[in-house]
């Protein structure tokens, strides 16, 4: 995790949490999302690794896209772009059960 600076962490789970981290190279900000690998059942490492795989081959200007992943300290670290606006949850909580405009490219 040399590579970036931990700015805050953005939320916390059973299996890790995610950061906010700013490259130190590029100066761009990036979330890190940690997996402990420790403990896990094989199956369980299995799921990891196959999110890992998917995200990488996702290409679409509304899919978060994936950077890289590498493994530190018995944890799995898949770095992503950063969206700045927030996320899907909090989007979702402000439309109060209105439908989203949804825009398209013609």
């Amino acid at each position: 995790m040399d590579e970036y600076n931990q700015l805050k962490i953005l939320g916390k789970g059973s299996f890790g949490c995610v950061w906010l981290v700013k490259s130190n190279k590029t100066n761009i900000n990036f979330v890190i999302k940690e997996i402990s690998i420790t403990g896990l059942k094989l199956h369980e490492q299995e799921s990891a690794v196959n999110e890992v795989k998917i995200l990488a081959t996702l290409r679409h200007k509304n899919i978060i896209r994936y950077q890289h992943a590498f493994i530190q300290e018995a944890k799995l670290c898949i770095v992503m772009e950063y969206a700045d606006d927030g996320d899907l949850s909090q989007k979702i909580k402000l439309q109060n059960g209105n439908l989203f405009l949804e825009l398209h490219d013609d």
